[in-house]
């Protein structure tokens, strides 16, 4: 019975998951989710399978395939560990010559316990709910990437009423999130600290407040996606009352270029 309410508790947490980062286009065939974006980072261009047929799995994924393809995108599959025969499709991918990429842990923290839910300040700073133009440039400014024609599309889809939250200290933006509620659940992404401000507790704060604003819009947990080689953050969420609900990782063709 715990394995059947952990499996459902998973799923939810999963289609949260999936729109809490939108694709601009999302194709369903077969119990498959098809989400393209012009490229603009896996989750939003991968093929995310919800079932898989009980016979030969080679129809879909070579449909999958050719989809992606004429959409001059390379094929990407997003396999999750709550997957109701996930090894058999993961075998199949490796013997298509696919590579494993970014194993990810999903996270998750009921909110029943409220004493333990940190709500830190960082020393003198402060944290703002900005418009999303404006928690766009900070998140440049702080992670030193180039702005995204497209993130600001996706960020444009964000279900419900998003929050873009970043703390302020010493004259600027030193730690940015996005906290987004849906369906009683809440989902914390786009994470960023400045290099010279990391270890100073800037991201608890930032995370510690965005968690008690979604429990007192009556949120019954929240999750978020951290990369299994992120060890700090690993330990940050761990901090803050997280623990594994389920895994992913994506297969990617041999010549992908970031492998």
């Amino acid at each position: 019975m715990t394995e059947l309410v952990g499996s459902a508790l998973a799923w939810r947490v999963e289609r949260a998951a999936l729109s809490a980062w939108p694709a601009i286009e999302t194709e369903e065939r077969e119990g498959w989710l098809l989400r393209t974006s012009g490229g603009y980072t896996k989750r939003s261009n991968s093929a995310n399978p919800q079932q898989l047929p009980k016979g030969d799995l080679t129809p879909i994924v070579v449909d999958c395939e050719a989809a992606y393809r004429q959409r001059g995108l390379p094929p990407v599959f997003r396999l999750t560990s709550i997957l109701d025969g996930v090894e058999r499709l993961d075998a199949m991918l490796v013997d298509r010559g696919y590579l494993a990429l970014d194993p990810t842990r999903v996270l998750w923290r009921p909110f029943h316990a409220m004493q333990d839910l940190p709500r830190d300040r960082a020393p003198a700073g402060r944290i703002d709910m900005l418009p999303q133009d404006a928690w766009h440039s900070a998140h440049a400014r702080i992670t030193g990437a180039a702005p995204h024609p497209m993130e600001r599309a996706i960020l444009q889809r964000l279900p419900g009423e998003p929050l873009f939250a970043c703390l302020w200290t010493d004259g600027d933006y030193r730690a940015c999130a996005i906290g987004v509620q849906e369906d009683g659940l809440a989902t914390t992404f786009s994470v960023a600290t400045e290099p010279d401000y990391r270890r100073r507790g800037l991201a608890r704060a930032l995370l510690g407040h965005l968690l008690a604003i979604a429990r007192e819009r009556g949120a019954e947990g929240a999750h978020l996606n951290v990369v299994e080689r992120n060890r700090a953050a690993r330990q940050l969420y761990r901090s803050l009352g997280f623990h594994e609900l389920y895994r992913y990782w994506y297969r990617v063709p041999a010549d992908w270029p970031h492998t």
